[in-house]
């Protein structure tokens, strides 16, 4: 423990850190003190060694040797201070520059001759290591400096990548600062190129210029080239150019310079060395890529590393460089674009079936011993190539998916290990997903029905978890309406029933399936589709003359034929009664190919529901016919009701809830049957009820006799009775209305008998004219309108032209229905006939007839050369006659004397005598003095309304165009008005008299709308004038004239016939004039729900539908245009 001798004094100098103790001599204490991190310096407390005296130090470190058993930490606090700092204030040597830097940590650390002081501090730090002492609390400055101000970037700003790109002279000085920091946040700093104000940039900002090749088209770049033949070159450099482009805007900072090793031919030796060398991880890659043995690729390539057992990531950059030279050799020089494209499409889907094999092979040689590990590598060493993109991944799926469905149960397990690996990427997909679960499906039902399936309960267990999965988290890889079926029954039974999530998910799966199974698991032909286009044709007002011969090339099967027809002609969705007559006529064209009828009608009789009113109606309407024509075997409907049990209860034959098939036997046109037939159907419906057909034929004679009653023909049938009381016109027809199809033929058959031309010669001209509009109205409400073409026929030989004109008019407005009878074209003939004979016989023009008939060509097809030569006539016959003796304006000629207003009808008259023309200005003239007489007749609802409205008519055959222009602006100004009358009251007697057309009125209404908010708030006023015009104006144009109009009967018939005219000739405007309407309508019911509106009435939305069921069967356009407004 002796003191070592002292050292000599030396002065001042870097030698001096020789001579001083290291820095591990130091004192636990000083050790700490030393390395405080406190900025100020204290000149009062010695923290650093070089400030104390030698021989305070060397006593220090005299004291620092603790004695045996003494406490270091007890001796470091016993050391005094004080004497330390006086011996430190008398020495002269104090804090001198020298001493401040030798005793720095390195130089100390470069001592090479420690002292041995040190070796005894070291010894005994090595016995009693010091224990930590904390650190002392940095002491706080007197004057802080202030921290600069900087901006602080949002931590979660984007930031740019900055690539560090050299600078491209002639850049756009606007986009030399992007990519260099955080996207659009920029402060101010001097030096970004948004702080270089410049005229340019104050005036149109900082943004980056886009070159004109950018934004122009490509196509004056591409099509020149498409049109050559080096076109594909031509499109591969273009496309070339693009993407070098756009790599170098992807900040691809250089071309890539990889270039793949090349491959060289060496001996079988050298190439077994390469390939143990390349299975060797010792040996880098480096290396190994200088060259590459030829001919090792493909399935080669791949047993070599299977053999060689060369680790997968080496294996996969062997791969990579032998098929970069592979796709090398198609790129060399000459070969064009599509050659090199298809080379590589080529060799990456050779490679990927290299793949396959390679891996079934591997899989298949479970016999080998170490197939474990062969088997582990190659679904490994397969695995890596998938997902660095190496394979064909559609094909590789495929692979996979066939592998599934075409494995043994013993490889089942197998197999799903490899699906699972790629599973994500299976199920993603639709295509692959569907055959992945549908094989596993097929697998777990074959289990299903093995009566040894008790065996495979583990691979049915797995199966079963795995379509578990699948149904919770792809539910529509099970969308298949017809594989679903087949085996949703044994996935039901493997399913766990306390699976809460697995079972919904199953039974939503199950739901959805079932909505999307088609009836009898398959869809309707296309033949059948353009069997029904062809029906559709045929009641639109085509005239279709080998419509059967089209048919029957259509369909093969005649029995499918007949009950496509059938079920077409018994449809909902098919308006109008002419389908049931185009039906009739089909099945009396086929009735020679031994189709039967009966039996397909039957048939359709038991899947028509018992509330369904309108198609039983339909099929009691196609069924009188069938019968009438002898094509509907009654016996062999009644032997089939009679297999079926027969009726028993009143319930069966209800006319209301009853079923169609039992309801059809009251129905029977019973005046077509014989007595066998009605002895057997009385026995029949005795049974259902006690139904009485004596009660019956009562009925059907009381009808008769109020039928002739009420026509006023019962004294010229010689059943006349003074004592019984008339019914009124109104009232027969709601009766006969009401009555089964057995009372309304028995009318028809009647009527059919007693109205012949004995009948008419009996009766004077008005007598027969009021006889046959009442024929006509009964036979209208009876549906039969075979009946009324007959009476038509017989009425055609009269000498009445009123009689002659209402049957042109009743053609007109039947017009579907007389085509489907194919008796129109042989009527219009007839009454042309009668026509000419007239003109001739009489030498008057017929002007009621050639009206009729005039309008009826206009709507026949193919008649287009005979109604423009009527039009003509008609037109010729107007300016003949300056006032027309059939016109009412003949008949008010007094009145027009006494109110003043002769003055103008005697300008109009002698402008039609002279046969002058009329200006624009003498036009507008009349027509303003004439259209307020017209609004106050219509205010007044007088007489004098039809009076102008003649006169209205007679001006309009000078210049019909610039008077329809006229016109329109007044309908449209009628449209605005806040407060007027009915439309009703005078928009159809101008629609008769020939002044207004309901096309004006469509379009007028469709060009300006009125707005939906002049409708009234207040619900004391109901909406009136311009706050409902849309909808009085539909109910004008699809609902039959109210009782009391400004029209007579003749004339409310003829404006039915535009109406129905309307919708085969302008049905987009009627299709925009319902949604306008039905807007108006929504927008009062929003301001006034409680209030009831004009289109609330059941007439009105009976003849909406009714009108948007013909609008339907338009053309495709039509049809396109009718969804876009619902």
């Amino acid at each position: 423990m002796g003191v070592p001798p002292r050292q000599p004094q030396r002065g001042p100098g870097s030698t001096l850190a020789v001579q001083r103790p290291s820095h591990p001599q130091h004192s636990l204490s000083q050790q700490y003190l030393s390395t405080s991190a406190s900025p100020v310096r204290n000149p009062d407390a010695p923290n650093d060694p070089a400030d104390v005296p030698p021989a305070a130090a060397q006593g220090r470190h005299h004291a620092a040797t603790p004695r045996r058993g003494g406490s270091k930490l007890r001796l470091e606090l016993s050391n005094d201070w004080s004497s330390d700092l006086q011996s430190a204030t008398e020495s002269p040597h104090i804090l001198t520059p020298s001493r401040g830097h030798v005793m720095s940590m390195p130089d100390a650390m470069d001592t090479d001759k420690p002292s041995p002081a040190l070796s005894r501090a070291s010894q005994q730090e090595s016995n009693n290591p010091p224990m930590p002492m904390p650190k002392r609390r940095p002491m706080p400055s007197e004057k802080p400096e202030p921290k600069p101000y900087t901006v602080e970037v949002p931590a979660d700003a984007p930031r740019f990548v900055s690539i560090h790109k050299q600078d491209i002279p002639n850049r756009d000085p606007f986009s030399k600062g992007l990519h260099t920091g955080h996207a659009d946040f920029f402060p101010w700093s001097g030096q970004h190129h948004e702080d270089e104000w410049s005229a340019e940039a104050i005036q149109k900002g900082t943004w980056d210029r886009g070159t004109q090749n950018e934004t122009a088209s490509a196509r004056l770049a591409v099509l020149p080239a498409l049109r050559q033949k080096t076109g594909i070159n031509a499109m591969s450099t273009i496309f070339m150019g693009v993407m070098n482009q756009r790599r170098f805007r992807g900040q691809i900072l250089a071309p890539s310079t990889f270039k793949p090793p090349p491959r060289v031919t060496l001996t079988d030796t050298k190439r077994e060395v390469w390939l143990k060398d390349l299975a060797n991880p010792t040996i880098s890659l480096r290396r190994l890529s200088r060259t590459i043995p030829h001919g090792i690729r493909g399935r080669t390539l791949l047993d070599q590393c299977l053999n060689k057992n060369v680790p997968t990531e080496r294996a996969v950059w062997l791969a990579k460089c032998v098929g970069a030279n592979e796709i090398r050799a198609f790129k060399r020089k000459g070969a064009g674009g599509a050659f090199v494209m298809g080379g590589e499409v080529k060799w990456v889907r050779d490679w990927t079936v290299f793949v396959e094999q390679f891996v079934e092979a591997t899989v298949s040689a479970f016999g080998e011993p170490d197939w474990k590990v062969r088997m582990t590598y190659a679904i490994r060493l397969a695995t890596n190539l998938y997902s660095e993109h190496l394979l064909d991944r559609d094909h590789y799926l495929d692979w996979i998916a066939s592998g599934l469905e075409t494995s043994p149960q013993s490889r089942m397990p197998m197999w799903i290990l490899i699906a699972q690996i790629t599973w994500a990427d299976l199920v993603r997909s639709r295509k692959h997903g569907r055959r992945l679960v549908y094989t596993l499906l097929g697998h777990l039902n074959t289990i299903h029905n093995d009566p040894d399936g008790d065996i495979l309960i583990q691979l049915s267990s797995q199966l079963t978890s795995l379509l578990g999965t699948l149904l919770t988290n792809n539910p529509e890889s099970f969308l298949s309406p017809t594989l679903w079926p087949q085996h949703q029954e044994a996935l039901r039974a493997f399913l766990p029933p306390d699976a809460v999530a697995v079972q919904g998910a199953f039974q939503r799966v199950n739901a959805r399936n079932a909505r999307l199974l088609v009836a009898n698991t398959t869809s309707p032909p296309a033949g059948r589709q353009h069997l029904v286009k062809l029906l559709d044709s045929a009641i639109q007002g085509q005239n279709e003359q080998d419509l059967s011969a089209k048919c029957l090339a259509v369909v093969d099967d005649r029995v499918e034929l007949v009950k496509a027809v059938v079920e077409w002609a018994t449809s909902a969705h098919r308006p109008g009664l002419a389908k049931t007559y185009v039906a009739a006529r089909l099945v009396k064209a086929w009735s020679t190919l031994d189709v039967s009828a009966t039996s397909v009608i039957v048939d359709t009789l038991g899947s028509i529901h018992p509330r369904d009113k309108r198609r039983k109606k339909a099929v009691f309407h196609l069924v009188a016919e069938l019968v009438r024509s002898g094509l509907f075997s009654v016996s062999r409907y009644m032997q089939w009701l009679i297999a079926r049990g027969g009726l028993h209860d009143a319930a069966e034959i209800d006319a209301d809830d009853g079923p169609c098939a039992s309801r059809l036997l009251v129905e029977l046109p019973i005046h077509c049957l014989s007595k066998s037939q009605r002895a057997q159907r009385c026995n029949i419906l005795r049974r259902a009820g006690h139904y009485s057909t004596l009660d019956e034929a009562c009925d059907i004679s009381n009808a008769l006799r109020c039928v002739d009653d009420t026509l006023g023909i019962a004294p010229h049938l010689g059943n006349a009775d003074a004592h019984r009381k008339c019914l009124p016109l109104r009232k027969l027809l709601r009766r006969v209305s009401n009555s089964s199809k057995a009372v309304q033929t028995s009318i028809g058959a009647h009527l059919c008998d007693a109205f012949t031309r004995d009948l008419l010669g009996k009766v004077d001209s008005v007598v027969t004219l009021s006889i046959f509009n009442s024929v006509r109205a009964v036979l209208e409400t009876t549906h039969d309108f075979f009946t009324l073409s007959q009476i038509v026929k017989s009425c055609s030989a009269t000498l009445d032209i009123r009689v002659l004109a209402a049957c042109a008019d009743t053609i007109n407005s039947h017009m579907e229905v007389f085509l489907s009878l194919g008796t129109a074209d042989a009527l219009f003939d007839a009454f042309t006939g009668r026509l000419k004979s007239m003109n001739r016989e009489q030498g008057v023009v017929a002007r009621p007839l050639l009206v009729a008939l005039s309008s009826l060509a206009q709507r026949l097809p193919q008649r287009e050369a005979i109604a423009k030569q009527l039009s003509r006539e008609l037109a010729q016959s107007d300016r003949s006659s300056a006032i027309d003796a059939c016109s009412p304006v003949s008949d008010s000629m007094a009145m027009q004397a006494q109110n003043g207003e002769s003055e103008v009808s005697e300008q109009i008259d002698k402008l039609l005598a002279s046969g002058n023309t009329v200006d624009a200005p003498t036009m507008n003239r009349l027509f303003r003095n004439i259209i307020p007489k017209v609004e106050a007749g219509w205010a007044k609802s007088d007489g004098s309304r039809r009076v102008f409205a003649s006169l209205l008519s007679r001006l309009r055959v000078f210049d019909a165009q610039h008077f329809d222009k006229l016109m329109a602006d007044w309908v449209s100004h009628i449209g605005t008005l806040k407060h007027r009358p009915l439309l009703s009251e005078l928009f159809p007697l101008l629609v008769n008299l020939g002044c207004l057309s309901i096309s004006i009125m469509l379009h007028t209404a469709n060009a300006g709308s009125p707005a939906a908010e002049q409708a009234p708030a207040n619900s004391g006023s109901p909406p009136s004038g311009s706050a409902v015009y849309l909808q009085e104006l539909l109910r004008l144009v699809v609902m039959k004239l109210p009782k009391g109009s400004c029209l007579d009967s003749v004339e409310a018939y003829r404006f039915e016939i535009q109406q129905k005219s309307a919708r085969s000739e302008r049905p987009k405007a009627l299709l925009s004039l319902i949604r306008n309407a039905l807007a108006e309508y929504a927008a009062i019911r929003s301001l006034a729900p409680e209030r009831d509106s004009l289109l609330d009435d059941g007439a009105c939305k009976d003849g909406l539908v009714e009108t948007l069921r013909y609008l339907t069967l338009g053309s495709d356009s039509q049809r396109t245009f009718t969804r876009s407004i619902s």
